[in-house]
């Protein structure tokens, strides 16, 4: 990776960083589009940093409800960010 690259990267996982406080806020405020902002955050944090990408997996896997929302999110964000939403499904390991 050169630098230009990482310090993209870098950018982008500072500007998803910004997006999820505003997100937060905003729900709380009447302002149009708040969700969307916050799912954009994620969106952009999920696809820069593998952490994030294992955190959600596990928060997925130990929480029904945060699974279903996140499965309801993957359906109705269109097929790029649901995309990159979909690579948080958590992995169930099957009993034998």
């Amino acid at each position: 990776m050169n630098f230009r690259a990482i310090s993209m990267q870098f950018l982008l996982k500072i500007f998803a960083l910004l997006l999820l406080p505003i997100g937060l806020v905003s729900l709380m405020l009447p302002i149009p589009g708040a969700f969307l902002v916050l799912v954009l955050g994620m969106t952009l944090l999920i696809a820069t940093s593998r952490k994030t990408r294992i955190c959600l997996s596990c928060l997925r896997l130990r929480y029904d409800r945060f699974n279903l929302l996140m499965v309801w999110l993957e359906e109705r964000t269109g097929e790029r960010m649901g995309a990159v939403l979909k690579q948080t499904r958590p992995v169930e390991s099957e009993e034998i």
